[in-house]
């Protein structure tokens, strides 16, 4: 008997050590604090707790999504860059192109 109520505490010791919001959600027993006042309590807890984790991942998903928004128009604007880029040159390559169309033609 006290070998499993050994191993229940180990158990619930690596509970605690692994979750350690639990040990907030635990009902004390020899409270004078009525259970049905700790569950109450309890539970105002973790949907305090819960609350401020997804208020977190949000802030920290917006940054993300700045971050990526900010590169995705970066990438744009150089690609549109390159893309200009080339646009001069071939018209500049036309352009070359002509005059030395027209000087062979003048010299025939």
């Amino acid at each position: 008997m006290q070998e499993i109520i050994e191993r229940a505490d180990r158990d619930r010791q690596a509970l605690f050590e692994a979750y350690p919001i639990l040990r907030q959600l635990q009902l004390d027993f020899n409270s004078d604090v009525p259970i049905e006042q700790q569950k109450e309590e309890g539970m105002r807890f973790l949907r305090k707790h819960c609350l401020e984790s997804l208020q977190a991942a949000k802030a920290e998903r917006q940054l993300r999504v700045e971050a990526l928004r900010e590169a995705h128009f970066a990438r744009l604007k150089e690609e549109e860059e390159a893309e200009e880029a080339r646009r001069r040159e071939e018209v500049r390559c036309v352009a070359i192109g002509q005059q030395c169309v027209g000087r062979f033609t003048r010299s025939d």
